[in-house]
């Protein structure tokens, strides 16, 4: 059993350190082509075939990237079929690349229903997720372009909070814009500037 976690773990960190240098390299179509002939060669049963979630996500991202809108969605469909690992950063993780390809192939309101599902995950598991912020920045953005100004000031608010115990990064800067302007409404001007200064 020790043996197969230590497999799981490393199949896992190989996908995670490819994925990375794809979408840095901005490689999607060989990202793709990759993900593609993994999937092909998990037979039932196998090792890989409890990874194929990550995979179906992954692809689906790419393909999304890569513009191939068909094939984003055949994946995607694919991956709804199949139930959550045990695991929920790889959760957390597969649903984040889920939720830009459903923001591309469906809208805004499905994609807030994926980055909830997120949270939700995230808020009821208490794992320690790095990029959990910026999905908070972005769900927060919808939120505000749905009109719901209350949920967005708390979200975002919240992904500040992480930022501040966790350390900042460009995402930090879209979420103290997105409080100005939100400050700004509210005729707040005071805070308006303070936290576009923070933004700056």
């Amino acid at each position: 059993q020790s043996t197969d976690d230590s497999i799981h773990t490393l199949i896992y960190r190989a996908m995670d350190t490819y994925y990375s240098f794809i979408y840095e390299q901005k490689c999607y179509a060989h990202g793709l082509h990759f993900y593609d002939s993994l999937s092909t060669a998990i037979a039932p049963n196998t090792l890989l075939d409890s990874h194929r979630a990550d995979i179906y996500a992954n692809s689906a991202f790419f393909a999304m990237q890569a513009r191939e809108l068909e094939r984003s969605e055949e994946l995607y469909n694919s991956f709804l079929k199949l139930p959550p690992t045990e695991d929920p950063i790889r959760d957390i993780r597969n649903n984040e690349h889920i939720s830009a390809v459903v923001g591309g192939l469906q809208g805004h309101a499905e994609r807030v229903l994926v980055l909830e599902k997120i949270m939700d995950i995230y808020h009821k598991s208490g794992v320690d997720y790095p990029n959990i912020g910026r999905s908070m920045v972005i769900l927060g953005s919808l939120y505000f372009f749905a009109g719901r100004y209350e949920e967005s000031m708390r979200t975002t608010e919240e992904a500040l909070e992480f930022f501040r115990t966790h350390g900042e990064n460009q995402a930090t800067a879209m979420a103290y814009n997105r409080q100005a302007y939100m400050y700004h409404m509210l005729e707040l001007y005071d805070k308006a500037l303070e936290y576009n200064s923070k933004s700056i």
